[in-house]
């Protein structure tokens, strides 16, 4: 997989969330993997409820999509 930057909500671009909520979905494994190894990290990870809830938020937001 190539390395790539997870993208910045900023509150004058429009879309900016559903974009790095999408792009956290879709490197989710990584994500998780990268989470585990990290001890001072752990108390970010996501548990499947959460991460349930954040492709809930993604299907709303796929609405405003322009």
């Amino acid at each position: 997989m190539p390395v790539t930057v997870i993208p910045r909500d900023v509150l004058t671009r429009w879309n900016s969330l559903n974009d790095m909520l999408r792009y956290c979905v879709e490197h989710q494994h990584p994500i998780e993997t990268f989470t585990a190894q990290h001890r001072d990290l752990r108390k970010f990870e996501l548990g499947d409820d959460e991460w349930e809830l954040i492709e809930q938020l993604c299907n709303v937001l796929k609405v405003w999509r322009a």
